[in-house]
């Protein structure tokens, strides 16, 4: 199995939508996944394994929160769960809880409303599978059928991103595996991922990563590490 954090990413964005949803099964599915990939990164350090799990289960958390979950409620559950986290001893228990947690979220979250959730993970797909064209709001809202403030205020709840960021974060997941793993130049990898001037790729990915992407290519950065949402 390849192990790829642009992977994890996409995993994550489809997991808390599950959360907003109230899609318990696919939420479970999404949540194997991603601990699957963590525990990988883990290298048997079961003290990160258990510190990137109860960062999942807070953003499963926030997610319920803007889904229009109780805050005293959510609070209390988060307590019980760095509680658990913190008390147990075994990769199968740390499952077990965090299933347990995330099921407990979701019962938190009022009823979905089945056509934001189409909206959002229809959006998601969208922007996953054709990031590198030339890619707006406005061409997204047409083929959903909503407007671009409803859209806008639905996507950036579910997802904690607006488009904006969430295409850009999209696009430089993707540069940061073809760094990692193949030899094309700097400049095809910005055409490879939408942008055809490879100076503003460079000047972008240096603003959000702190470094340019030759500098990322040769320090072979470990792939956990998380680009923050930053408008310029």
């Amino acid at each position: 199995m390849t192990f790829s954090k642009t992977n994890l990413w996409y995993l994550g964005a489809h997991f808390m939508a599950n959360i907003q949803a109230r899609d318990r099964n696919s939420a479970r599915q999404n949540l194997d996944l991603i601990l699957g990939i963590i525990e990988h990164e883990s290298n048997g350090r079961f003290g990160y394994f258990k510190l990137r799990t109860l960062q999942v289960l807070t953003n499963a958390n926030r997610a319920a929160f803007n889904a229009g979950a109780s805050t005293e409620l959510l609070n209390t559950h988060s307590l019980q769960i760095v509680w658990q986290i913190d008390e147990v001893q075994s990769a199968a228990q740390l499952l077990q809880i965090a299933h347990g947690a995330v099921d407990k979220t979701i019962g938190l979250v009022p009823v979905a409303n089945e056509y934001r959730d189409r909206i959002v993970q229809e959006a998601i797909a969208h922007i996953r599978d054709h990031f590198a064209e030339d890619l707006t709001r406005d061409t997204i809202v047409r083929s959903l059928g909503c407007s671009p403030t409803h859209f806008s205020r639905i996507f950036s709840q579910a997802t904690g991103y607006t488009f904006r960021d969430f295409l850009i974060q999209c696009r430089l997941e993707k540069a940061k595996e073809l760094l990692r793993n193949s030899h094309l130049l700097i400049g095809e990898i910005a055409q490879q991922v939408g942008y055809d001037d490879p100076f503003q790729f460079s000047k972008l990915f240096r603003i959000r990563l702190g470094m340019s992407p030759r500098q990322f290519r040769e320090a072979r950065l470990s792939p956990v590490d998380v680009i923050k949402p930053n408008e310029e």
